[in-house]
């Protein structure tokens, strides 16, 4: 996906793959897929989620619905 780096999207992306890097596999949906061993969600998450939301962006649609808990 292309999007302008200028953009409330682009400001975050690096945020926005850390966020899709650090989600839970499917069948172990409370353990961080990156962070060996760590509950779900992970500081890394959670850094990248606060990132997301200051930029004023919903974390809906970037996290599977599942998971909106």
């Amino acid at each position: 996906m292309i999007v302008d780096s200028d953009s409330p999207l682009g400001k975050v992306a690096s945020s926005i793959c850390d966020l899709n890097a650090h989600l839970p596999d499917p069948d172990v949906a409370f353990l961080c897929s990156i962070c060996f061993g760590k509950q779900w969600p992970c500081e890394r998450f959670d850094v990248a989620a606060r990132e997301v939301l200051a930029a004023r962006l919903s974390l809906t649609a970037l996290i599977p619905a599942e998971l909106h808990h």
